[in-house]
């Protein structure tokens, strides 16, 4: 079985071509993004070393002082939760030691302190 090990929320990510990795960063370092990762790194086959996978998702068409576009963000991310756990589970071969709702639910967690800063800041 490949190893899984829990994703920190900072984490810097290897970026990998063809897989969509891409490098983790806070909300005060892309000030209009948050950035959503799968709760786990994968082993990846070609290269032989633990990477991540994770999504930028904007936030520019979108006014956070309106509940509504909060709202519409909530769904975003977790949209976007769904995907990067679709993309670590497939770079895993299916075997995963969480299950996709589990690997949904702690993304969305994990993309929460991004989001929060975000609509701190936007109605501050």
């Amino acid at each position: 079985m490949k190893a899984i090990h829990s994703l920190a929320a900072a984490s810097v990510l290897a970026a990998m071509s063809g897989l969509g990795f891409a490098a983790s960063a806070s909300a005060q370092d892309y000030e209009d993004e948050i950035v959503v990762p799968a709760p786990y790194e994968v082993h990846h086959r070609q290269h032989g070393n633990l990477v991540s996978v994770s999504a930028r998702l904007s936030t520019r068409d979108l006014d956070l002082r309106d509940d509504n576009d909060v709202a519409l963000l909530h769904q975003r991310i977790r949209d976007t939760a769904w995907d990067v756990c679709a993309r670590a589970l497939e770079a895993l071969d299916g075997v995963s030691a969480t299950t996709d709702r589990e690997c949904v639910r702690r993304a969305v967690l994990d993309a929460r302190p991004q989001e929060r800063y975000l609509i701190d800041r936007a109605r501050s």
